[in-house]
């Protein structure tokens, strides 16, 4: 059973996962060079006649290639999730809709899409972190070693004051800095949010708490009532 303290994560691309305890831990994603060599790799792929031997070789080497970014990938993300599961009794994270996150932005003919490329490298970023898998191994590890993992919703996290509750979209100094102009408070951005999630888990846990023993008392109720009338 873990014995540290409850925690909430916020997901983001600059860091990958912050924790309301202030750490931040940064997954691997494939690197600008590493997206030239694929590039690379590729080319020598179409240089290369179809249903030729060097063609299966050039297919063969990127595609080993890719399995190896794949693979540092998963790994660092087994061993993230594994440690929390086993470090914390209780995370809490956004239920966030990853699918229309990611969504492409180039609309319609009729009606074009805005700030198209800005938005292709933003889903880029988004799908290279691989949050639905960190929170699908989060989901499966925690009852493995006796944790709990709930998401809760995101609305305005990232403007809530983890210390006061008010929202604004002010708050959000920079990218990095939160700083509430209700209460003065002021910390890491992603470190409150995190704290915001933290504390919408633990409410939401409570209420679950409440009426799983709500749940319980009345039927014990009915079985003392029945147990009265059959006597």
């Amino acid at each position: 059973m873990p014995v540290g303290p409850p925690i909430g994560l916020d997901v983001g691309i600059a860091n990958s996962v912050a924790t309301s305890e202030g750490e931040m831990f940064h997954l691997p994603v494939i690197t600008k060079a590493e997206w030239a060599k694929i590039g690379r790799l590729q080319s020598d792929v179409n240089r290369c006649v179809k249903r030729s031997r060097n063609r299966e070789k050039a297919v063969r080497k990127l595609a080993r290639y890719r399995r190896g970014l794949v693979r540092r990938k998963h790994d660092a993300l087994h061993k993230l999730t594994t440690m929390l599961a086993k470090s914390f009794p209780f995370i809490a994270a956004e239920d966030l809709r990853i699918l229309n996150m990611s969504a492409s932005a180039k609309g319609t003919v009729e009606e074009p899409g805005t700030n198209v490329a800005q938005k292709a490298g933003l889903n880029k970023a988004i799908l290279d972190q691989c949050w639905g898998e960190l929170f699908r191994q989060l989901a499966y590890k925690c009852p493995w070693y006796g944790s709990v993992f709930l998401t809760v919703r995101p609305h305005y996290s990232s403007q809530e004051c983890s210390e006061c509750k008010h929202v604004a979209k002010e708050n959000r100094d920079s990218q990095a800095v939160f700083r509430c102009v209700a209460c003065g408070f002021e910390c890491h951005a992603d470190t409150n949010a995190a704290c915001v999630t933290l504390g919408r888990g633990l409410q939401e846990q409570a209420a679950i708490e409440a009426a799983l023993i709500a749940e319980v008392e009345a039927e014990l109720a009915a079985q003392e009532r029945t147990s009265a009338d059959r006597k």
